[in-house]
């Protein structure tokens, strides 16, 4: 089916573009998260609590594993 339509599947990825226009890009795109008000609902928890927030049910918050002080 997909052979007949006009669909085509395109890959991408950092060996897609030079590295230099991959990192503006991504720094664009966060640039612009900035006025648009863009949040994640992140919990930043200590690499050594792993075990513990694995656990955790935590549907509304992402959790972020934090090394160092």
């Amino acid at each position: 089916m997909l052979r007949s339509s006009a669909v085509e599947l395109m890959g991408s990825g950092i060996g897609s573009l030079p590295v230099d226009r991959f990192i503006n890009a991504v720094g664009e795109l966060l640039q612009a998260a900035l006025p648009g008000g863009f949040k994640i609902a992140v919990e930043p928890v200590p690499l050594a609590q792993v075990e513990q927030a694995w656990a955790r049910d935590d549907r509304g918050r992402r959790i972020v594993f934090t090394v160092g002080a």
